[in-house]
């Protein structure tokens, strides 16, 4: 049976390590960024593009982010409002506030969302190595 695809939000330097990461293990990616030029090094990577975070959110049950801080995340969980689905899986790399983590944690469980704080120790180069 093939992997799920996993979604990806925040396709910059970590998010596209991870993305080789994950797509070299044979998981195939479907990302987004805002930035154009990190969406192209992920489908140089393999990986498939989205056209925006909710495509993302409404597609796939399983969501890695990977974004600046926070607030961004934050900011995206509720861009994404209604289109993150009860039973979907949030995977969080970002390097956050572990207040705010610990508060948005609570949120979704509150929407039946799982919420796993993965954040990264180390580069994307360290990450890329794995």
């Amino acid at each position: 049976m093939p992997n799920p695809p996993i979604g990806l939000i925040g396709c910059g330097l970590l998010g596209s390590a991870l993305a080789e990461r994950m797509l070299v293990a044979g998981l195939p990616i479907v990302g987004y960024d805002r930035d154009p030029a990190a969406q192209d090094r992920l489908v140089q990577l393999g990986g498939l593009s989205a056209s925006a975070a909710v495509d993302v959110a409404q597609r796939f049950q399983t969501l890695v982010f990977c974004l600046p801080d926070s607030r961004v995340v934050a900011s995206v969980i509720d861009e994404l409002g209604d289109k993150l689905s009860s039973g979907a899986l949030v995977i969080d790399a970002t390097t956050g506030d572990p207040d705010a983590t610990a508060a948005l944690a609570k949120r979704l469980a509150g929407r039946g969302i799982d919420y796993v704080d993965a954040t990264i120790a180390g580069s994307s180069d360290q990450v890329r190595r794995g």
